[in-house]
């Protein structure tokens, strides 16, 4: 309920002790409620507007400006109103950072990183598999949200030395793996999800078609010759009365023969909607890899034909998300799909999962392999790991010395000013890095920024991983790296 000026100013009032709070004048002691003590006493009920004066250390020079230490002007009931706001701190939401502008930990850079070097990787002749791996917490959604951004909306970055790269428009596919590992088979929905979201690019004679081969999936020809079936025994029945001198008879078996006639299309309908893949249902994908002639070999070319149509006019990228939620068995079927049904199309997949919840799901469902098989160092899970992903990356850190100024951003206590601070190092960090063209000058720039204050450290730190991943000095590294290709082991 609001309250007016002075209702505001009755409630502030009885917070403090009259006594220490006195004018004398000639006729009388009166209390005064001076500015300050208003100001501190509404920051004492709004936790909110504490907050705010906190933020810029407008509240502590309020205290200062006082004669008395503020616990004595208190009265003693309401001392304890310190002690409540100085533990109130603003709600912080769990969920994971959408907006690039938000970005307070350096991970917007990390995931341009990651763009770019997606964009530069050639796979014409098959599927691309990233592991971006952290424990839970450590912000893999929030890199797939930033991840996502610069891929659609493409950066100003593509364009170097003056060469903007054309480059085809991304189609985003997100898949949530713990949302789905109810359906079996787990290749199932992931195949769906990516039809769902780029039937719109496909066009409309690619959806048809895929709406027959659904329709028609399962036992659709055992279905025709039953409908056949029960419309040649109502023909026979039909027949069978055209005499003239059996009229009722005539009349029974045309009855008859519309009734079954009738029922058995319906049935069939009924029956062939159910077991065909039209409404997806994991039922009739179970019924159709238990059915079909190399079920396997069917959907892999399926995934291909889209694929490759979708390669004309976009590419396509696949975020599963939540893996390391997921049972054993669901983790292995879902990854071992991946690599064996969906390579012939040219698509990035980028699983964000814990290493070692991905490492133990293998290591339970192969349990009877895990003694005979792996490598000092390398334990069984690892070695499934390394064979289903082309590239691992982890999450990055956040920098110990950074930690103490995001913390302070999160209770709002200071450094209110933290996200405007970071944009105009960045900038400045971005400028200064566009000068430097090898690898090496890349990394005297961050040796350099040691001795700069943290968040210009960090900038320096965000722009040397981005500008790393230039076309340019990716083939200055390759060069370099030739002469040592008789160092690789046979395998």
């Amino acid at each position: 309920m609001k309250k007016t000026i002075a209702e505001w100013t009755e409630v502030v009032t009885k917070f403090f002790d009259n006594q220490n709070n006195t004018k004398q004048t000639k006729s009388t002691t009166e209390f005064v409620l001076h500015g300050r003590l208003f100001i501190i006493g509404l920051a004492l009920i709004d936790s909110d507007l504490k907050s705010q004066l906190d933020s810029q250390g407008f509240y502590d020079a309020i205290v200062k400006e006082l004669r008395e230490p503020l616990e004595e002007l208190l009265v003693k009931n309401e001392q304890n109103l310190l002690n409540s706001a100085s533990d109130s701190v603003p709600n912080q939401t769990d969920e994971p950072v959408i907006d690039i502008d938000e970005d307070l930990l350096g991970r917007a850079a990390f995931a341009r990183f990651l763009a770019r070097r997606i964009k530069t990787t050639n796979i014409e002749i098959g599927a691309y598999s990233i592991h971006l791996c952290g424990p839970w917490g450590s912000g893999k959604t929030t890199i797939l949200n930033f991840l996502k951004s610069e891929l659609v909306a493409g950066n100003d970055d593509d364009a170097i030395e003056g060469k903007r790269k054309k480059d085809k428009k991304w189609t985003i596919v997100d898949f949530n793996a713990w949302r789905n590992q109810h359906i079996n088979p787990p290749w199932w929905p992931l195949y769906s999800q990516i039809y769902e979201t780029t039937k719109k690019t496909l066009g409309f004679w690619y959806s048809f078609k895929e709406f027959l081969w659904r329709l028609l999936t399962g036992q659709p020809f055992q279905l025709l010759i039953l409908i056949a079936v029960f419309w040649a025994i109502a023909l026979i029945f039909n027949l069978l009365g055209t005499s003239p001198d059996e009229t009722a008879w005539a009349s029974t078996a045309k009855n008859i023969s519309e009734i079954i006639a009738l029922a058995s299309t319906i049935t069939g309908a009924v029956i062939g909607f159910g077991r065909s893949l039209l409404f997806s249902s994991a039922k009739a994908a179970q019924n159709f890899q238990q059915n079909s002639h190399d079920p396997m070999k069917n959907i892999q070319n399926r995934f291909g034909k889209l694929a490759k149509r979708l390669n004309k006019r976009s590419r396509l990228a696949v975020f599963i998300d939540d893996l390391d939620r997921c049972k054993s068995e669901y983790v292995v079927g879902l990854l071992e799909g991946i690599q064996t049904l969906f390579r012939q199309g040219s698509v990035f997949f980028i699983v964000a999962a814990d290493h070692k919840w991905l490492q133990t799901c293998f290591e339970l469902v192969y349990k009877e392999f895990k003694d005979s098989i792996g490598e000092e160092g390398k334990p069984l899970g690892t070695l499934f790991i390394e064979k289903t992903f082309q590239l691992t990356t982890p999450v990055p850190s956040i920098p110990k010395d950074f930690k103490a100024s995001y913390w302070n951003q999160l209770i709002a206590v200071k450094d209110i000013s933290i996200k405007q601070e970071l944009e105009n190092v960045r900038k400045k960090a971005k400028d200064n890095l566009k000068m430097q063209s090898t690898d090496m000058e890349v990394l005297d720039a961050v040796e350099q920024s040691k001795s700069q204050p943290m968040h210009e450290q960090l900038a320096i730190r965000e722009e040397a991983v981005v500008h790393l991943a230039s076309p340019d000095i990716i083939a200055r590294t390759e060069h370099t790296l030739k002469p040592f290709i008789s160092l690789l082991d046979d395998n």
